[in-house]
């Protein structure tokens, strides 16, 4: 058919126009070209191989790509000519009895092959086979996996497994035998060992398994450093090596691990030994004889066999589903390959995945050297049971290891974080309000809404004149947020008793204005789900026209904002009236937490007699007026008495807000509300405005009485907007969870922190936050810190979720870390897409349905009395099944997003290591071990990078 089409062009064009027609078939090139009469048309026959290096020769990659591609199809169809027919039961379920144990491979094979879809079929409804999701540890890749059973109700079959698997619904994976080819985030059908063959958890770390190089391939991240300094470009991240002494000279690595992998003489050792005291020191935390209590700790608590526990164990006998995707690898010949002679560029080979837990992939080449110490995209294509590794083929090229943007591709690539630019159709529904610059508030719209401008600005004497502003971080263009606090006239209650009333203003960027449902942006922007934050930059949910500017809520700009207004008796600190809805503000100022915090400080301070005194000191102390007025330009057109005027009423505004989220804070940790550690570490850059140029440091950013201050006031206000979309959309309501720990999470923490005489107890939120004021000791202020650390880590994550949800109860709605029974995410719509979903369910049960609709004549023809129906679906939100599978997508976005803003800070650790001299101060750091691993590892919290790192330890002689 192509070919006849591909004629009819070559008489109706009669030569005027070259045709090149392309086919995979060889055969066929010859057969057609003789065909053509070259005298009278212009057509030319080719395979791709001829396309390629006709019209595109200098197009290496994708003459890569084919390559590769051709070699791993022809390979797989001249396998599967030679594959034997297995032999097939009449009744798949007669021949189940016979996989008790796993079925040795057939001759000339490394693994067993599946079962047949029918005899797992019937296994898995029988209830001698279970269904799961295989996750591969990162800690031990080729030894440990297990799998997480979606079905934990299909142990009914097996009583014995019941008791087994009451805390964790998992069963064990031991060795790539058992793990029959199976790769992480398979779905797999397993069935278990006989009780005898289960084994425990071993608590060791490896740290070179599955190296068949020379170099070291652990953990998760970019690369690692060897004893000289120089790069293992295989290498995601770096394994400290021991020395011959007690603890040895050990270099930090995290889990991902970023940090120099330095090895010194003996000699070396005893210089550096003292930078280092507090460091081996600290290791009391953990095997200190005598505790705070006095009690004497159990030593059992320090023995990797205490700390393991027997598990359920099973091996896989079939793969339901395949969850392959883009594989970030490397390609770092041996010494002794071949594919070190420069004229040998085709061949096979074994790359390394970035992913430690993804076995190594055969791929073949047709240009070794180009893919030699580069980053580059593989897909495996299929893992045969008489292959060692699956086969793949090569996708794309990322770039050297080591460069800045290889490396943070790799990142967002590895985390599943598609990047992609707007596309002109979704900045076209942009283009009426791009046109208007500076861009102005609607009067009509204005109309529609509650106006908190002050009549001099707004022009309506009857708009409220309140003092709005945000406080952000240094840069911040995307602001979401504005607060404001004002006092009310006293009221008298029916005693005569007179109650001094406030006024208390969250005001959120009302980004739905602008994304209306259904519209390209929107859809979007639920794909993204969420704005990403690496060390150097930053990609946006929402165009930058919307995300930097029309909603953002600039200072001296009038802006449209979604308010949730409380009125509070400052006497008994109840609500005693709450407003929500549409309104336009003009924020007066634009703070950062840190000049917050240096005003709120100026009026604290014990030494201040008034207010007016405290400005001057201020001004002072900031190095005068004009000092003053660069911090905060709105403040530039007034003179000394006016600016003095301004900062009074500002700084009264800032302590009332203090004081209030004191308050609330108070009460929420009163009913188990938790503190937890989760300091953040600052990128320092040569230039800070642009976050450009050369690393200069890292280091955690200082804990501020205003960033407790503003989250307080987010998370109330998170509350209560959850609380009005639960009452008016019970069945579909978008709402976040935080579920308590699982028990078994705590088990070895509860053990390690029992060394120093702490008891952790975890049975409810209350009695954890309980445990962790008493795990402190006045003499070392990090021993708390390290507590809070770990049992950070020991927590579930929070979960977006349905309120429609058929497996919800509503007991299981609320927010286990913040103490709070209904919570969700309304504060940051131009950066989270949940919030959006949020807004328009707020805006909905306020009977405003406008950015529900897609077109102004959508808007302008719904009928009110319908739209308020609940349940109707012309209301225009998502039904319940809907919103739970956005839940879901939201979930993962959000989750991807955490790991690679993460992986970003540690790469910029690496990077900042990177060129460091092996005697360079900055390489070494006091750490605090608070946790051993087996025989050969330990975790250790560094408080100068805020990071909980897991450390390898290999003793090697010097």
């Amino acid at each position: 058919m192509n070919w006849i089409a591909a004629n009819w062009y070559m008489h109706h064009l009669k030569g005027h126009v070259s045709l090149v027609f392309v086919t995979d078939n060889e055969s066929r090139v010859h057969t057609y070209s003789s065909e053509i009469n070259t005298t009278s048309c212009k057509l030319t026959v080719l395979d791709l191989p001829g396309f390629l290096q006709t019209y595109y020769p200098t197009l290496t990659t994708a003459k890569l790509l084919f390559d590769s591609l051709d070699v791993s199809l022809r390979s797989i169809q001249s396998k599967d000519h030679n594959l034997p027919e297995l032999s097939k039961s009449e009744n798949p379920s007669e021949s189940l009895d016979s996989y008790i144990m796993p079925s040795a491979p057939s001759i000339g094979h490394v693994y067993p092959e599946y079962l047949p879809e029918s005899a797992l079929a019937a296994g898995l409804r029988s209830g001698q086979f279970l269904k799961g999701i295989l996750h591969v540890s990162c800690f031990r890749p080729t030894t440990e996996a297990t799998v997480a059973l979606t079905d934990a109700s299909a142990v009914k079959h097996q009583p014995e497994l019941k008791e087994a698997l009451a805390a964790r619904s998992e069963i064990m994976i031991h060795g790539l035998q058992h793990r029959n080819r199976a790769v992480d985030g398979d779905v797999v059908v397993v069935r278990l060992l006989p009780r005898v063959h289960w084994k425990t958890v071993s608590s060791d770390i490896s740290a070179q398994e599955n190296c068949d190089y020379e170099f070291i391939f652990p953990e998760t991240s970019q690369f690692s450093f060897t004893t000289n300094g120089h790069w293992s470009p295989c290498a995601p991240l770096v394994w400290s090596q021991g020395l011959p002494t007690p603890l040895g000279e050990l270099s930090m690595s995290t889990n991902p691990v970023k940090a120099p992998d330095v090895r010194f003489s003996s000699s070396q050792f005893r210089k550096q030994h003292r930078r280092h005291e507090k460091a081996v020191s600290a290791a009391e935390f953990v095997s200190d004889s005598s505790s705070i209590s006095g009690s004497k700790p159990n030593q059992d608590c320090l023995n990797s066999e205490t700390l393991s526990r027997s598990l359920p164990c099973g091996f896989v006998v079939g793969v339901v589903s395949r969850n392959w995707r883009d594989y970030v690898c490397t390609y770092v010949p041996k010494s002794t390959e071949s594919a070190l002679d420069p004229k040998n560029e085709s061949g096979w080979i074994i790359v390394t995945p970035w992913d430690r837990r993804i076995p190594l992939i055969r791929l073949h080449t047709t240009q070794i050297s180009k893919l030699t110490r580069e980053r580059f995209i593989v897909r495996i294509d299929t893992w045969d049971s008489y292959s060692a590794y699956p086969s793949g083929h090569f996708v794309q090229t990322l770039g050297c290891i080591g460069d800045l943007e290889t490396e943070t591709q790799t990142i967002l690539i590895e985390h599943n974080l598609i990047i992609r630019n707007f596309t002109d159709a979704q900045l076209n529904e942009l283009a009426p309000l791009s046109v208007q610059r500076p861009w102005k508030v609607d009067p009509e719209e204005v109309k529609k809404r509650r106006d908190l401008r002050s009549p001099t600005i707004s022009g309506n004497p009857e708009s409220e004149d309140i003092l709005i502003f945000s406080i952000d971080p240094p840069g911040c263009q995307d602001v979401d947020d504005a607060l404001s606090v004002q006092w009310l006239p006293p009221i008298v209650d029916e005693y005569g008793n007179e109650h001094k009333r406030l006024q208390l203003g969250v005001h959120i960027a009302d980004v739905s204005y602008f994304v209306p449902s259904g519209s390209y942006i929107d859809s979007e922007a639920r794909r993204r789900s969420t704005s990403i934050y690496l060390a150097d930059r930053r990609y946006d949910m929402l165009p930058g026209l919307l995300s930097g500017d029309l909603c953002s809520l600039w200072s001296g700009r009038d802006r449209y904002a979604v308010s949730v207004l409380w009125e509070i008796d400052m006497d008994s600190f109840d609500i005693s009236n709450i407003w929500y809805g549409r309104t336009v503000i003009h924020s007066s100022y634009k703070l950062t937490y840190e000049l917050a915090q240096r005003i709120y400080d100026s009026v604290t301070a014990e030494n201040i007699s008034s207010n007016g005194f405290a400005m001057e000191e201020l001004i002072k102390k900031s190095g005068g007026l004009e000092a003053v007025k660069n911090d905060i330009p709105e403040l530039k057109e007034l003179n000394r008495d006016e600016c003095l005027t301004a900062l009074d009423k500002l700084s009264k505004s800032i302590s009332l807000l203090v004081d209030i989220a004191s308050n609330i804070r108070e009460r929420r940790l009163a009913k188990g509300g938790l503190e937890l550690e989760s300091v953040e570490v600052s990128v320092q850059f040569a230039n800070p405005e642009t976050r450009t140029g050369k690393l200069e440091d890292l280091i955690p950013k200082e804990p501020l009485e205003m960033h407790n201050t503003v989250a307080e006031l987010m998370i109330f206000a998170n509350h209560w907007v959850a609380r009005r979309c639960v009452e008016y959309y019970p069945d579909r309501a978008c709402l976040r969870r935080h579920p308590p720990p699982r028990p078994e999470y705590f088990d070895e923490l509860k053990r390690c922190i029992a060394c120093r005489g702490f008891v952790l107890d975890a049975n409810s939120n209350l009695s954890l936050a309980n445990s962790l004021k008493n795990a402190s000791d006045p003499n070392d202020p990090e021993v708390n810190k390290v507590v809070r650390q770990l049992v950070t880590r020991a927590m579930t994550n929070a979960l977006y979720f349905s309120t429609g949800s058929s497996n919800m109860t509503q007991d299981q709605f609320s927010h286990y870390g913040l103490a709070l029974n209904l919570y969700t995410h309304f504060t940051s719509p131009i950066r989270r897409y949940a919030d959006i979903i949020v807004h328009r369910l707020l805006l909905a049960s306020l009977g405003d349905y406008r950015s529900l609709t897609t077109t102004q004549s959508e808007l302008n023809s719904k009928n009110t009395e319908l739209v308020t129906i609940l349940g109707n679906k012309t209301d225009g939100l998502f039904s319940s099944e809907e919103l739970a599978s956005i839940c879901n997508h939201m979930n993962e976005q959000h989750w991807a997003a955490q790991q690679v803003q993460r992986s970003s800070l540690e790469l910029f650790q690496a990077l900042f290591f990177k060129d460091k001299p092996v005697d360079d101060p900055s390489r070494y750091t006091e750490g605090i071990i608070c946790q051993l691993r087996g025989t050969n590892g330990f975790i250790a919290f560094v408080p100068r990078s805020v990071f909980v790192y897991l450390i390898c330890i290999s003793l090697f002689s010097v």
